[in-house]
């Protein structure tokens, strides 16, 4: 009997090595040639447009001046345009207003948000209230950080919600930071004391800032500060978590009720109501299911099953009422989409998109991890140790099955990860050409030339390029450029 349970330690801290190994591993590929095809990086579109008020001001007041700027502009879009108040300040106020260079901080700061958030909410998830460890926590946050970064659709999607510094900003690093908000509440609730009165207030400020983030990110969780205020309100032992919850709510409703968005509205058809909600309903099965569930994602919600067995006999927590669980987060995937179609009626941009992946993916997976947790708990018999040792030999085959499989799909297709994506722009050269015509055209923009004529690019990276300038010097870009530079007109010849 001793000889066997030395054997279950040992096999449990084999498995929880690998589970370490695994998540360094998964992190590290994940993050390092998208941050570095960041360096080559441009501004485009809406960057200039945004940031144009806040970047006259730095020119003639500094760095005070452009912040006093980039509010005052969120105060007029809050009247005259949109009520997201805190994605508009983030998009007005970009890096780059004090320099171009500073475009490159974009990827640094929607990948390093999204990286803390997701490790942070995973571990309060996993090691504070199911308390099955903090590696098995690191590891599926590394997994769901896998699957929304490279299993991100390609295409549009990549570009706007990575790389295009004012669609990422307003969506990706909003989604990012729910994450962390969320894990700051779970926090609050299983940490007592001092680390939970302050996980409360960092709550209760993060939720200030998220009641204006984009209506997309805004809509699912105003859904789920409801129930937690439900549900806080029952249990008197955890009400206090009610409080970042109703601050976050009253800033939605501030947001919604922005006189500029019944000006917007004015301008733009969508669905009604019902129409809207039916139609989110259809697109995550159409869309989200049949479109972007590739063979990957599958094994990889596999290797994550294999985990949340594990966890599931690691914790004591019952994983009550699957079928309401599951129903909760297919609906609250559909909601996402919800607000873009009852506005416009479409929800083909990239940066929504986006968003949608990441909302549908992240629920998926916890949907997963919750029923294979009532399976595990209610219909398996293994004990403990026998989990852990099929975990194991699990782990392993699906690894190779995944790492297999992943070098017959790069084979012909070099871009089928946005990472791999990434570092094939980086070795084609293609990023390098890229960035020297970019380069070619800020000389012309910082001239002392007023009509500008560049020539069109040769290379559009899918994960650098978002919009090309007009050949017509009164096109919006143009225009917003124009001013940036102090030109008279810019085009880009024929």
């Amino acid at each position: 009997m001793r000889e066997m349970g030395t054997v279950n330690m040992k096999n449990q801290k084999n498995l929880e090595k690998a589970e370490r190994t695994l998540a360094v591993t998964l992190a590290g590929l994940y993050l390092l040639s998208m941050l570095i095809l960041g360096a080559y990086n441009f501004p485009s579109a809406d960057d200039y447009s945004m940031s144009l008020q806040a970047h006259l001001a730095y020119e003639s007041g500094g760095f005070f001046a452009a912040v006093g700027a980039a509010l005052a502009k969120t105060v007029r879009f809050y009247l005259t345009w949109t009520g997201y108040y805190s994605s508009a300040f983030l998009t007005i106020a970009q890096p780059f207003i004090y320099g171009e260079k500073l475009y490159a901080l974009g990827v640094f700061i929607v990948l390093g948000t999204v990286t803390v958030s997701v490790y942070y909410f995973t571990d309060r998830l996993i090691n504070g209230f199911l308390k099955a460890g903090r590696g098995l926590g690191v590891c599926i946050g590394s997994l769901l950080l896998l699957l929304i970064v490279h299993g991100m659709p390609a295409g549009e999607a990549r570009v706007e919600g990575f790389y295009w510094y004012s669609g990422a900003v307003n969506y990706t690093v909003m989604c990012g930071l729910s994450f962390l908000f969320l894990g700051l509440m779970i926090s609050a609730v299983t940490r007592g004391g001092r680390s939970g009165r302050t996980a409360i207030v960092l709550a209760t400020i993060l939720g200030t800032v998220l009641g204006g983030a984009n209506y997309l990110t805004g809509l699912c969780l105003a859904i789920v500060c409801a129930l937690v205020i439900v549900a806080a309100t029952a249990a008197k032992r955890t009400a206090s978590i009610a409080i970042p919850a109703a601050v976050f709510e009253l800033g939605f409703i501030a947001s919604c009720l922005a006189p500029g968005n019944r000006v917007r509205g004015s301008e733009s058809e969508g669905y009604g109501a019902v129409k809207s909600v039916l139609l989110s309903l259809y697109y995550t099965l159409n869309l989200a299911f049949d479109e972007w569930v590739r063979w990957d994602i599958i094994c990889i919600l596999l290797i994550a099953g294999v985990l949340f067995a594990v966890i599931a006999r690691r914790t004591s927590f019952r994983y009550p009422k699957p079928f309401l669980v599951l129903v909760f987060c297919y609906g609250l995937s559909s909601a996402t989409i919800t607000p873009i179609l009852f506005v416009s009626g479409a929800a083909a941009a990239g940066r929504i998109q986006a968003v949608f992946w990441i909302h549908f993916i992240s629920l998926l997976l916890f949907a997963e991890g919750y029923l294979i947790g009532w399976i595990t708990k209610h219909l398996m018999k293994a004990e403990a140790a026998e989990t852990t040792s099929a975990a194991g030999k699990a782990l392993a085959a699906l690894t190779v099955i995944l790492m297999f499989g992943s070098v017959l799909c790069l084979i012909p297709n070099p871009g089928y990860y946005t990472g791999t994506e990434a570092l094939r722009e980086i070795t084609s050269k293609e990023a390098r050409q890229y960035r020297e015509e970019m380069k070619g055209r800020l000389e012309l923009l910082h001239s002392e030339e007023v009509q500008i004529t560049m020539a069109p690019l040769s290379v559009q990276p899918e994960l650098l390029f978002f919009s090309e300038v007009s050949d017509d010097p009164g096109d919006w870009i143009n225009q917003a450029m124009t001013e940036y530079y102090h030109k008279d007109s810019i085009r880009v010849s024929r």
